[in-house]
């Protein structure tokens, strides 16, 4: 099973939760959750849905509609979820001891 975790707050989100989602954010952080449009914000959480049921990126993969792709560049080793046509979740495939996990970056306008 892949587990989400904040790269900002280096602390696991509540996939449950439509309210914040993670634990330890900052006001700051919140007011640019709240600026997103809503779409967005709810295509987030179909993807959290999403991840929290996949075994392993090749699940991630295997759903094309995902668009689950590879960053070149300055991204490089992040790889992105699209929401929409215009937004897109920014996340690195990451390991520890207790196995493998994505760690949100971000979520970016990319247009």
């Amino acid at each position: 099973m892949l587990i989400v975790q904040s790269a900002r707050t280096g602390t696991a989100c509540d996939l449950h939760s439509r309210r914040g989602g993670c634990s330890n954010s900052t006001r700051k952080r919140k007011e640019r959750i709240d600026t997103l449009p809503l779409k967005v914000i709810e295509a987030f959480f179909e993807v959290m849905v999403v991840i929290k049921s996949a075994g392993s990126e090749q699940d991630l993969r295997a759903l094309r509609w995902l668009h689950y792709h590879k960053l070149r560049g300055k991204r490089s080793g992040q790889h992105a979820i699209n929401l929409d046509q215009q937004w897109r979740l920014v996340v690195e495939h990451k390991e520890d001891k207790d196995g493998s996990f994505l760690s949100i970056i971000e979520i970016v306008d990319y247009h």
